[in-house]
């Protein structure tokens, strides 16, 4: 198998939000860092959509601009989802901007649900929302409390 074609998320068509499947808006998961991040960070995010009912979108942006780093979780076996169009385009501001500035308006405009971001810095815990919205997961979620 090459490795690097298994090391980089596939082409994927975009999720549409009128999926029999899933009623609910998505939880969408910034995957960033190594394969051990990556791994705390799925989790947490399958774990999330698991229980609200929502699919679960990565974000894979990170990596093109972090040439040390490359998406991992292709070892496994998994069939992800990941955040394209518009979607990408609107949640790629809060790499340009400090994380605040970016009004969550915005993205829940693009995405057409109100959008909320949850920020985990690894030092914490902090309970997960357990009603249905947009959620976004930014950071490392390296507690087993998440999942």
């Amino acid at each position: 198998m090459n490795v690097a074609l298994a090391t980089r998320p596939p082409l994927q068509p975009e999720l549409r939000m009128s999926n029999a499947t899933h009623s609910n808006p998505p939880v969408i998961v910034r995957l960033k860092c190594g394969l051990g991040n990556q791994m705390f960070q799925y989790a947490a995010g399958r774990a999330m959509s698991l229980a609200l009912g929502s699919p679960l979108l990565l974000d894979v942006a990170k990596f093109r601009t972090d040439p040390a780093r490359r998406y991992g979780l292709g070892v496994f076996r998994l069939k992800p989802q990941f955040i394209t169009g518009a979607r990408r385009l609107a949640v790629s501001l809060l790499d340009r901007v400090p994380i605040r500035a970016v009004p969550m308006s915005l993205i829940s405009a693009v995405h057409g649900r109100k959008a909320a971001m949850i920020v985990d810095d690894g030092m914490s815990y902090t309970p997960l929302p357990s009603k249905p919205g947009l959620w976004l997961l930014d950071g490392y979620f390296q507690s087993e409390n998440y999942f």
